[in-house]
């Protein structure tokens, strides 16, 4: 370094100065994008909530009319179950679609698979449920 001249130790310096800036401004870069990315994540996981929390009140609300229906036989509460059912399967199998669509969420299908196939064996059960009343409503008419 002593035996060089002015002008080489001044562009030394600053090549010097420019290389780490360019090393900061790759790490700046680099951290920019995971955090991008976490935020699509964090994205993604939120519409999946909000997918399965949309299906769960619809299944909550059609189980509501089914007890309804199960004290009270009122036909409009079997229409309000068989709507809100329907709902809740759409709701399920959209979040499903969704998650499988989504390779960052795709673990969390397997999941809702098991949950939209429950809710198909309550399906089965509500129906037996239905044509018990309407056999006994059969019966007592008769």
């Amino acid at each position: 370094m002593k035996n060089m001249k002015i002008a080489g130790k001044i562009t030394f310096g600053f090549a010097v100065v420019i290389i780490l800036m360019v090393i900061i401004a790759l790490a700046v870069l680099i951290t920019n994008l995971m955090t991008i990315s976490g935020v699509g994540n964090v994205s993604t996981f939120a519409d999946l909530q909000t997918r399965t929390v949309t299906a769960n009140n619809a299944f909550y609300n059609a189980r509501i009319q089914a007890k309804a229906y199960s004290i009270y036989e009122a036909e409009a509460a079997r229409t309000a179950f068989n709507e809100n059912y329907q709902q809740a399967q759409k709701e399920f199998g959209d979040a499903v679609s969704f998650a499988q669509a989504n390779p960052v969420i795709s673990e969390y299908a397997a999941d809702l698979n098991d949950v939209s196939a429950k809710l198909t064996v309550y399906d089965a059960g509500m129906g037996e449920v239905y044509s018990s009343y309407q056999t006994a409503d059969t019966a007592a008419a008769t």
